[in-house]
Parts: C-alpha cells; sequence; structure tokens
C-alpha cells in the first residue's frame, strides 16, 4: 500500500481558503447484474450540493489494453472525456450535476476483462463554468523513465486561477512514495493513487514528486474555481 505525494515549488505555496472544495468521494461498489463483473467498475457517490463536477478517473496497470465500452450512471448523468493517455492508459471524464446526488452508482464497462483496472469518482464544488484552468487545454501527463526507487518523478502545472489540483499516480506495486506538504489522498489501492490540493492563485508553479519508491506514471490536471458570486 502506499500513500502518496507531492508539493508545491518555491516560496509560493499557498493554500487557499475558498468555496471550491471536494463535495463527495467515490466509493467502490458492485456493478449491478447487467454487466459481467470482470468487465467492469463501479463507485458510489454521494453529494451534499447541485452544480458539482464529477471527476471520473480510470487507470489500467501493468501493459493494458483495454478499452472503455460504456459509462454507466444511474441519476443519468453524461460524462465528457477529458483525456485519453494510451502510453500511461489514463483516462479522464467529467459531468456535471443539477442536483445533490444519493448513492448515485456509476459503472464503467470496458471491453475486456482485466483484474488491475482501477477507477475514482469525485465532486467538486465551486468550479468554473470553463472548468478547468485556462492553462491548461489538456491534462499534462508523463511516463517516469528515471531508474525506479533511485531518483524523482515529477511533473508541474502552471496555474493561473484558485485551482483544485488532481494527480493521478501509478505505482510498480511498491511502497508508498515520500510525501511533501500539501496534497491530500482522495484514494490509495496498493497500485493506484489520486490526490489533491487546493491552490490560490498565487500558487503559479505547482509541482507533483513522489521518490523514494517505483512511480511509473503521474498525470496532474486542475479544476478552476468559479469566483466570488
Amino acid at each position: 500500500m502506499f500513500t502518496v505525494l507531492g508539493g508545491i515549488s518555491g516560496p509560493q505555496a499557498v493554500h487557499a481558503a475558498s468555496s471550491i472544495a471536494l463535495d463527495g468521494i467515490g466509493r467502490n461498489t458492485s456493478c449491478g447484474e447487467t454487466v459481467e463483473l470482470q468487465n467492469c467498475a463501479a463507485q458510489s457517490l454521494t453529494t451534499t450540493k447541485g452544480n458539482d463536477i464529477i471527476i471520473l478517473i480510470v487507470q489500467c496497470w501493468s501493459n493494458c489494453s483495454l478499452n472503455i465500452s460504456s459509462i454507466m450512471d444511474k441519476s443519468g448523468l453524461t460524462y465528457v472525456q477529458r483525456a485519453y493517455f494510451p502510453s500511461v492508459t489514463y483516462w479522464e471524464y467529467y459531468a456535471r450535476t443539477k442536483s445533490p446526488v444519493t448513492s448515485d452508482n456509476i459503472t464503467v464497462v470496458f471491453s475486456e476483462s482485466w483484474t488491475l483496472k482501477m477507477i475514482q469518482v469525485f465532486a467538486i464544488k465551486g468550479a468554473s463554468r470553463g472548468i478547468f484552468d485556462p492553462n491548461l487545454s489538456s491534462p499534462v501527463n508523463i511516463s517516469c523513465t528515471l531508474p525506479l526507487g533511485v531518483s524523482p518523478c515529477s511533473s508541474s502545472i502552471e496555474t493561473s486561477t484558485q485551482d483544485f489540483v488532481m494527480a493521478s499516480l501509478t505505482i510498480n506495486d511498491d511502497p508508498a512514495c515520500n510525501v511533501t506538504s500539501g496534497f491530500t489522498i482522495v484514494k490509495d489501492t496498493g497500485y493506484f493513487e489520486v490526490d489533491y490540493m487546493i491552490v490560490s492563485k498565487s500558487a503559479g508553479k505547482v509541482l507533483f514528486s513522489c521518490t523514494a519508491t517505483e512511480p511509473m506514471s503521474i498525470v496532474v490536471d486542475a479544476i478552476s474555481f468559479q469566483g466570488p458570486a
């Protein structure tokens, strides 16, 4: 098992007490009777606010060749693909709610069976109409090619607004990354982790770094705060 990582570079590390915040974390649940259990992964999500952004991250570990066949949502939400990076087998989707959801089942159906397929759903309140930080046309992704367990694997983004910064990481079934201040864990499975940090507009460059283990890939993205009403 492991906990990950991350931090902000330099003295401009600023944590923001703001209206952008985590509003719900998906928990693993059954896919239901309509799909083969080995071909799917599902989570249940409950939120407290409407007009949330729901982020769905899908990652497949170890030479995975899966495709996503469909995404089913009990509350009828439609998910838009934000990114797909075949080099690190990563998908990112998002949806926006109109009202709070309760025990919403989100099921991802895959093209075939695979053991190490992971998903994570979470809700963010206070996101802008444009949703993502204007500096990021897509998430930043890297494969960790330096000697495993020897050198850090890091990725950075430049933020332009107050942001909910999220990072997804795969690790080669090894212990936790060394942790620097700032990021809070959303999910940790031992192969896959998602973390987040809320930063102010003045944060600028945000660095996410993993050391002292075997990181395989890092993907970083940022949801933008909508500003005062």
